[in-house]
């Protein structure tokens, strides 16, 4: 031992005499240091354990500065680990958004002084979040809504490197529900080759964390479908039976969608019933597959197939014509039943569609007639029988043809209206017409009556613009037209509407005062539902007045004239026509109506003068004298019992050579050139007789007596008519008009007491009557304790309301603006289709 330590001596001394070249030597071959850096990926804020490993001894910790193109240089403090010469220190990746590779620097001096360096080692800097993630399910980009079956394949990448597929999460939320957060761990499924979300609209989410420990935001990787449950099919068939030739729509819908170009979740078919005698029941069976492979047999209906004709349910003139000519296209009516509770918002409304779309399937509609719940339109007679076997239709009218009793596209004009007033009274110091005195108006210009502020609603022909109108103030409030298009130049074709118009309000300015109307100061609503031809139809009366409701406040229309009709071939608690004038009735306005021109012949007296309800006026000769005594009825004038009414008409009026308003160049005057009347000063008029005219003396006459009493409702009106009357020839039962004594008479009660209202007017009204107390003359009618009755258990359809006083019910307080006024428009393009081939002016009474 002591040998090796001089040894080692000697070898001191001569290493001290050979210098420093000899030392130098000694240093460029020592001992090197190694850096290592974990971990050797990280995100902002990770600790960085950077380790400094020396071949020997050091003279002090190793200087280490770590910096790159995204963080700053900063230096790290070193500490001696405690065994061999190995030095450790922590950096800590600064905040920011750059990555990049941040170089670590190493110096050291060994113990002998010699200088030690490394620049090998370096951290990977990563801030930035990974993604976005995709995925591929089943091998196919998951680009769109898709179905898939249970448990398919999903894989799951990321535009960062990964530390291994537990770094990559999913989670399948409901659609539209909040998205998830990326917190751990919670719902979040570490990824897998396959997975089974219940079945579904889901979204799909997913995110990742990178090597670096970034978390990635969770991404929607867009909807996703799982179905494993058989999609439902619900089938819907039009019709709960069909007749013979009835085409039957089958809807069926699934709750899934089916293979389709493109999918679709509704299909709909065609099934025409095939011909034949014999009524059986018809079985649809339906079957599908969905997009996901599951198949269904479910949805399977039936409907029943009835060859039998429901002739109760179809007007007996329309199975005529039916009979006579099967392939013939025919104006019909299609009314429906009364609305089921719950009510909705506008019943009468929603059956008139359902009557429109009935028309649709089974002809071609032309409107809704939403004030009697019907709809107008055309179908052959195997259409008719389809409609009719609807179990909600409970009558197909004939659309019947109306003409003038002289013997739809919808445009409304609106002129500039002012109202006139009467200053002084009305003169008859000119007059060479004998009705205005017969019937006493003049005693009532006298007093300084002329109908002022009074609107009659005309339903005819049009009214043209003549001066005895318009001047010195236009007094023609409106213009609407429903029957064929009419040329704006010749606002009335026929001139019957005009020649109406003018008994009702002439004022004789053209003729100064020779020729004066009822009322000259009453304004006037034109509503023309007659063609050019003179023709017309039921529905478009019906339309017409549905027009006149929805207006009547507007214009203040108090009187509605119908100087039109049609026969009565059914009674009228049938007859649709008749429930729209019920309603008009009740709603305030007084219905005045020709009786007619076919003398005292069965069923003489036109529709809707058959209704007992309305004021029906029959014709009396004048013989061009104002004094009565002379006065004749006319021959021509209807008159009679109609089946289940009262004996009409209710009062008489002049009705024979009527001078009024001419219209040069239309249908009247082409075919009645001997029938013009020439004034004193030149101007020229048209004579024409029947109970048009004579209706319009009693609608002038109402007039008058609503300017002095207006608060009269049409009961009272009319129980003033017919309880004034006047006494005229010898053993005539009905009274002639009185205008002086109706207007001077103090209230007389009401008129139509007890009388039964149209059976549509009872169903339209039903949603509005529905739990309102009725009363009954007797308590317990047909077993219904009225005072206390129970709606629901009524088959209304199936009441005689024989015994209801109507009169106990309080109409003016009826919510009447649900019943949809004036919603459908009028498809006036197929009103008169194929139309009429002859002229109704020329079947006017002889003069």
């Amino acid at each position: 031992m002591r040998v090796r330590l001089s040894v080692w001596g000697v070898l001191l001394a001569i290493a001290s005499l050979l210098g420093t070249g000899v030392a130098q030597a000694q240093v460029a071959a020592g001992p090197s240091l190694t850096t290592s850096a974990s971990p050797g990926m990280a995100a902002a804020g990770t600790a960085v354990t950077i380790t400094v490993a020396a071949a020997q001894a050091l003279s002090a910790p190793p200087t280490v500065t770590v910096g790159g193109t995204c963080v700053a240089s900063s230096a790290v403090s070193m500490a001696f680990q405690g065994f061999a010469p190995v030095y450790a220190g922590s950096y800590v990746v600064p905040g920011g958004t750059g990555d990049c590779a941040a170089s670590i620097s190493v110096s050291g001096t060994g113990t002998a002084g010699n200088a030690l360096v490394d620049t090998t080692a370096s951290i990977g800097v990563d801030r930035t979040p990974p993604g976005p993630t995709s995925a591929t399910i089943s091998g196919a980009t998951l680009s769109a809504s898709g179905w898939y079956t249970t448990s398919p394949s999903i894989s799951l990448a990321s535009t960062d490197a990964t530390s291994g597929v537990a770094a990559t999460y999913y989670q399948l939320v409901p659609h539209l529900a909040s998205a998830p957060t990326s917190a751990l761990p919670g719902a979040w499924t570490a990824y897998s080759t396959a997975f089974s979300p219940p079945d579904g609209d889901a979204d799909l989410y997913a995110f990742s964390v990178d090597k670096a420990g970034n978390v990635e935001s969770p991404v929607n990787l867009r909807e996703l479908k799982v179905d494993t449950v058989a999609p439902r099919l619900t089938t819907t068939i039009s019709q709960a039976s069909a007749a013979a030739g009835a085409n039957v729509t089958l809807l069926i819908s699934s709750s899934d969608p089916l293979p389709a170009a493109p999918s679709a979740t509704s299909y709909t078919g065609t099934y025409t019933v095939p011909a034949g005698t014999t009524d059986c029941p018809a079985s649809v069976a339906v079957t599908g597959t969905d997009l996901a492979g599951n198949a269904s047999t479910g949805g399977s209906a039936s409907f029943g197939i009835a060859r039998a004709m429901q002739t109760q349910k179809i007007d007996p003139a329309l199975l005529q014509q039916m009979a006579a000519n099967p392939g013939a296209t025919l104006p019909v009516i299609v009314e429906m039943g009364h609305a089921a509770t719950p009510f909705p918002a506008q019943p009468n409304v929603q059956l008139a569609q359902r009557a429109v779309g009935l028309l649709q399937q089974h002809g071609t509609p032309v409107a809704a007639l939403p004030l009697i719940d019907a709809a107008a339109g055309w179908a052959s007679a195997t259409q008719i029988q389809a409609i009719s076997l609807d179990p909600g239709v409970v009558f197909v009218h004939e659309d019947s043809t109306v003409t003038p009793r002289q013997a739809a596209t919808t445009t409304t004009t609106t002129t500039t209206t002012t109202t006139a007033t009467t200053t002084a009274a009305i003169s008859a110091t000119q007059l060479a017409s004998a009705y205005p005195r017969a019937v006493r108006a003049d005693s009532v210009w006298a007093q300084g009556g002329s109908g002022s502020g009074v609107t009659v609603a005309v339903l005819d022909s049009g009214i043209a613009p003549d001066a005895d109108l318009t001047q010195p103030s236009n007094r023609i409030l409106a213009a609407v037209n429903f029957a064929d298009p009419l040329n704006p130049q010749s606002p009335d074709p026929g001139g019957h509407g005009t020649h109406v118009a003018g008994v009702i309000a002439g004022n004789g300015n053209r003729s100064a005062g020779q020729f004066i109307g009822i009322a000259p100061s009453a304004n006037l609503v034109d509503v023309r539902v007659l063609d050019s031809n003179g023709n017309g139809r039921i529905s478009s009366l019906i339309r017409g007045i549905d027009w006149v409701l929805a207006h009547s406040a507007q214009y203040h229309i108090r009187v509605i004239n119908l100087s039109v009709g049609a026969p009565a071939r059914l009674a009228y608690r049938a007859d649709p026509l008749a429930a729209a004038v019920e309603i008009a009735w009740d709603r305030g306005l007084v219905v005045v109506t020709a009786a007619g021109n076919n003398g005292a012949a069965p069923g003489a007296i036109d529709r809707p003068g058959n209704d007992p309800y309305v004021v029906t006026v029959g014709a009396t000769d004048d013989q061009g004298t104002a004094q009565v005594t002379d006065d004749t009825a006319a021959t021509f004038s209807s008159q009679g019992t109609p089946t289940g009414s009262t004996l009409k008409p209710e009062v008489v009026a002049p009705g024979r050579r009527i001078v009024s308003i001419r219209v040069p160049g239309s249908a009247l005057d082409t075919l009645n050139p001997t029938r013009v009347v020439t004034a004193a000063n030149g101007s020229t008029y048209l004579r024409m007789s029947g109970t048009s005219a004579s209706a319009a003396v009693v609608s002038g006459s109402v007039a008058l007596l609503l300017e002095r009493q207006p608060s009269l409702s049409p009961n009272q009106v009319k129980a003033i008519l017919t309880g004034t009357t006047q006494t005229y020839g010898a053993g005539l039962t009905h009274g002639l008009i009185d205008a002086f004594a109706s207007v001077t008479s103090p209230s007389r009660g009401f008129a139509n007491q007890g009388l039964h209202p149209a059976d549509a007017f009872s169903r339209t009204l039903y949603p509005i009557l529905y739990g309102q107390p009725l009363i009954s003359s007797d308590p317990r009618f047909q077993g219904i304790i009225w005072d206390s009755v129970i709606w629901d258990g009524i088959i209304w359809d199936g009441i005689i309301w024989d015994g209801i006083i109507w009169d106990g019910i309080i109409w003016d307080s009826l919510p009447w603006s649900t019943l949809g006024w004036d919603t459908t428009p009028w498809d006036n393009a197929a009103w008169n289709r194929p139309g009429w081939d002859s002229s109704a002016w020329g079947t006017l009474p002889p003069d």
